[in-house]
C-alpha cells in the first residue's frame, strides 16, 4: 500500500526539495516510513508556518522563501511584493471586495524603490491591502549585511563594504554612531564666523574660527564633516583645510559646503544685529567633527574608509561580532506611492509591515543646511523612507518605520484623505513625519486635504540631521494630529512652520490630546509644540500634555518653550493643555516682540490637571504599538524537530483520522500542512486531522 510521510515544519527562511510530486517550495526533506493505513491513498503531512486566513474574494500571499513563478496562494506564495503588485493589477478592474496581499514573516530585501502608481489603485470603492499575515512580522528592508568581521586590535573589528557608500550602520537593529569628536553628548563652541554671504569668485576669504586644539591633520581629512548648530538651523560642512592663528584655527570649507555655510542666513553668523540683539550675544554655535579613523574610540562607533572599503567598528557590551547582524542602507526611498496631478493613486492600505534601512547620500557629496526642520536649503527636499504623492484614500496602520537615512514618512503634493494611524516611527536620521513641505500652492491639485495623524509613537528622531522634527507640517487644508506620543527628538515635537510669499499657510489645524516630552534635545528656537506664521485661522491646540522641554548644551541661546507661537502666529486657540517642567512655558514672538498677542486665544493651560494628563497620548487600543520595532524579529536558524508518531485510524470506508506528535522549534511551530497524493488539502493548527470523502 502507498505509505505516509511526515515532513519538517516550514521555516520563515526555508528551502525547497524535489519529490516524486515535483519541486515543493519552502520544505526541508526528512526521513519517510511506510505504514499500512487501510485505504488506497497516499497522505503527506507537513508543517506550515501559520494557518490559512479567512477566505476572501481575492487573496494573495508572499513569503521570503516563495517563488515568483508560483500562483501566490498560501501553499505556493510569491517571493517578492513587487510580483504580488504586478499580479494584483490584473484583478483591480472588476473589484467587488477588498484584495488582500498577505506578507509572511521575515525580511524582503529591496534593491530599488517599491513603487505603486495609479494602476495599483483599489477600485469600485474597495481597497488593495498589503498586510502582515496574522501576527507575523514582515520587513521591507533597503539594507545590506556586512559580513566577515575580524578583530584588528584595540577592541576594533573590521569588515569590507564591498564598494558600498552609506552614512548609517546598525548592529542587531541598533543604530551605530558615526565616529566623532567630541564623543556623543559632547561638543565644542565656534569662536567666530568670518565673511559675508557667499558670492562666487568675489575674492573674499570665508572661514570659521575655532580653538586650535580642536583640529588636527587627520587621515581622511577631506571627508571629515563639521556638524554645526545655528540655533534652529543645522549645518554639515566638509572641511578643506585649516590654518593655525595663535590659539585659534581658521577652518576653510570645500566649495559645495562653502555655499551652505555662508548662505542667506547672515544674521545667524553675527555676534549681534539690531533685530536679534537681546537674543544672540555672543556667538554660541556648538559643533563636533565626524568621520575620521582617529575619532573611533568609544563603543558603538564606526568608521568607513571609502578609499579602502574598510569598515571599522568598536562593539558595545554584549555584541559578538562573529554572530552580529550588521546592516547598512542602500535604497533611498523604500516605498513610493506616486500618482499624478488630477490622477491620484487611490485606495491602497498597509497594515503591520516594517519598513527599514533607507539611505540618503546627498549630504556626503554636497553638504547639508536646512531652513527649518526638513525644509532643506537649496531646493532639495529631504526624502522619506515611505513617500506619498498625489494620492487619495491611503491608509497606514500598525506599521513600523525605523532606521532611516533621512525622514521616516513623507506626504507631499496632492495627498487627500490620508490616514496614518497606530504606527511607530523611530530612529530616523531626519524628521519623523513630514506633511506638505514646500508644495506648490498655486496648483489646486497639489494642496493637501483631510489628513489624519493619530495614535502614533514617534521617538528617536533626527539622529543625524538634528533639525528634524517629530511631526512637521507646511501647507495643509484640514489636518488632525491627535493622541500621538512624541519623544526624544532633536528639534520640535509637533510643528507647523511656514507661510510662503503668496501668504499660503495651513488652515483648519487640530493639534489635540498629544503627549510630547523630552524634545528640543539638540536645537533652539522651537518647542514641544511650535507654530510659525500660522495666519489663516481655525488652529486648535488643546488637550495636550507637554513637559520636559529644556535647552540642551548643544542648542543655542534662542527661546525653548513647551509651546512656542513664533513670527506672527495668529488666530490660534491654545486652551486646556498641561504645560510643565520646561525652560519656558509659552513663548510668543512677532518680529522680536515677545509680547505680541494678535488674535490668539490663550486660555486654561495649567502645570497639572489629572484628567488632561490621563487622556493625552496614545489611546488604549493602540498602546501595544510601543513594543513594536524595539528589537529585530527572532532569527530562525535551527531546524525544527521532525513530527513523529504518525497514527492513522480508518474511521469508516471514506474517512481516516490522523494524529502525530508535535514538532518543536526555537522560534515556534505554528501549524501543519496536510497533503493527499502530493496535493495540499488542508492545514491543521494542532496534531490531528480527519480526512473525509475518500474512496476505498
Amino acid at each position: 500500500m502507498p505509505g505516509s510521510q511526515i515532513a519538517s515544519r516550514l521555516k520563515p527562511k526555508a528551502t525547497t526539495i524535489s519529490t516524486a510530486f515535483g519541486t515543493l517550495p519552502l520544505w526541508t526533506s526528512v526521513p519517510s516510513f511506510n505504514r499500512n493505513i487501510g485505504l488506497k491513498t497516499a497522505l503527506t503531512v507537513a508543517l506550515l508556518a501559520a494557518l490559512l486566513s479567512p477566505a476572501t474574494a481575492v487573496d494573495f500571499y508572499v513569503a521570503p522563501g516563495g517563488n515568483d513563478a508560483n500562483n501566490g496562494s498560501l501553499a505556493a506564495p510569491f517571493r517578492t511584493v513587487e510580483r504580488a503588485r504586478q499580479v494584483v493589477r490584473g484583478y483591480t478592474g472588476g473589484m467587488t471586495s477588498n484584495i488582500n496581499v498577505y506578507l509572511r514573516g521575515g525580511t524582503y530585501p529591496l534593491s530599488s524603490t517599491l513603487t505603486f502608481d495609479v494602476g495599483d489603485s483599489g477600485r469600485n470603492g474597495h481597497n488593495v491591502i498589503y498586510r502582515a499575515y496574522q501576527s507575523e512580522r514582515p520587513t521591507l528592508s533597503g539594507g545590506r549585511q556586512l559580513t566577515g568581521w575580524t578583530h584588528v586590535g584595540g577592541g576594533i573589528w573590521r569588515a569590507s563594504s564591498a564598494g558600498m557608500r552609506f552614512r548609517q550602520l546598525s548592529v542587531n537593529g541598533n543604530r551605530g554612531i558615526r565616529a566623532r569628536t567630541p564623543n556623543a553628548g559632547g561638543y565644542n563652541k565656534v569662536v567666530m564666523w568670518y565673511g559675508p554671504n557667499y558670492v562666487a569668485n568675489d575674492g573674499i576669504a570665508r572661514y570659521v574660527d575655532i580653538n586650535a586644539s580642536a583640529i588636527s591633520n587627520w587621515s581622511n581629512f577631506n571627508k571629515v564633516e563639521m556638524v554645526v548648530s545655528h540655533e534652529y538651523n543645522l549645518g554639515i560642512y566638509r572641511i578643506a583645510s585649516f590654518a593655525p592663528a595663535g590659539s585659534l584655527a581658521h577652518v576653510y570649507f570645500q566649495p559645495t559646503s562653502l555655499t551652505r555655510a555662508f548662505s542667506h542666513f547672515n544674521y545667524l553668523r553675527q555676534p549681534s544685529t539690531p533685530r536679534y540683539l537681546t537674543w544672540r550675544t555672543p556667538i554660541n554655535d556648538a559643533y563636533y567633527f565626524v568621520n575620521a579613523r582617529e575619532f573611533l574610540d568609544s563603543p558603538g562607533e564606526w568608521f568607513h574608509n571609502e578609499s579602502t572599503g574598510d569598515v571599522d567598528y568598536m562593539p558595545r557590551s554584549g555584541e559578538n561580532m562573529t554572530t552580529a547582524v550588521v546592516t547598512v542602507p542602500a535604497v533611498e526611498r523604500l516605498v513610493g506611492i506616486v500618482g499624478g496631478s488630477g490622477n491620484p493613486v487611490r485606495n491602497i492600505q498597509f497594515y503591520g509591515i516594517t519598513f527599514e534601512q533607507s539611505t540618503w547620500l546627498f549630504p556626503s557629496d554636497a553638504g547639508y543646511r536646512n531652513n527649518q526642520g526638513d525644509d532643506f536649503y537649496g531646493g532639495v527636499n529631504v526624502p522619506g523612507a515611505v513617500h506619498v504623492e498625489y494620492a487619495d484614500g491611503i491608509r497606514f496602520e500598525r506599521n513600523v518605520i525605523q532606521n532611516t537615512g533621512a525622514a521616516g514618512f513623507v506626504l507631499t503634493s496632492g495627498c487627500r484623505n490620508i490616514a496614518f494611524i497606530g504606527n511607530v516611527v523611530r530612529e530616523t536620521a531626519a524628521g519623523g513625519v513630514d506633511v506638505g513641505i514646500r508644495v506648490n500652492n498655486s496648483d489646486a491639485n497639489a494642496v493637501l486635504r483631510n489628513i489624519t495623524i493619530q495614535n502614533n509613537y514617534i521617538a528617536g528622531i533626527a539622529r543625524d540631521y538634528h533639525g528634524g522634527q517629530g511631526f512637521q507640517g507646511h501647507y495643509v487644508n484640514s489636518i488632525t494630529i491627535d493622541h500621538n506620543e512624541v519623544t526624544d527628538v532633536g528639534y520640535s515635537g509637533i510643528a507647523f512652520d511656514w507661510r510662503g510669499s503668496d501668504g499660503a499657510s495651513s488652515v483648519d489645524v487640530k493639534i489635540t490630546n498629544n503627549r510630547v516630552y523630552n524634545v528640543m534635545n539638540m536645537m533652539a528656537d522651537g518647542g514641544g509644540i511650535y507654530t510659525y506664521w500660522m495666519t489663516k485661522g481655525n488652529t486648535l491646540i488643546s488637550g495636550n500634555y507637554v513637559s520636559g522641554i529644556r535647552r540642551s548644551g548643544f542648542a543655542g541661546s534662542w527661546p525653548v518653550a513647551a509651546v512656542y507661537l513664533d513670527e506672527g502666529t495668529d488666530y490660534v486657540t491654545l486652551n486646556n493643555n498641561v504645560l510643565a517642567d520646561s525652560t519656558e512655558i509659552i513663548h510668543r514672538n512677532w518680529s522680536g516682540n515677545p509680547n505680541a498677542s494678535l488674535h490668539n486665544s490663550i486660555g486654561y493651560n495649567p502645570a497639572s490637571d489629572a484628567a488632561i494628563q490621563a487622556n493625552a497620548g496614545i489611546e488604549s487600543a493602540y498602546r501595544d504599538i510601543k513594543s513594536l520595532g524595539t528589537a529585530p524579529a527572532p532569527t530562525d536558524t535551527a531546524r525544527p524537530t521532525v513530527p513523529a508518531g504518525l497514527n492513522a485510524l480508518a474511521a469508516s470506508s471514506s474517512q481516516i483520522n490522523l494524529t502525530w506528535t508535535a514538532a518543536t522549534d526555537n522560534v515556534g511551530v505554528a501549524g501543519y500542512r496536510i497533503f493527499h497524493s502530493g496535493t495540499q488539502i488542508a492545514t491543521a493548527a494542532g496534531t490531528s486531522y480527519s480526512n473525509t470523502g475518500l474512496t476505498p
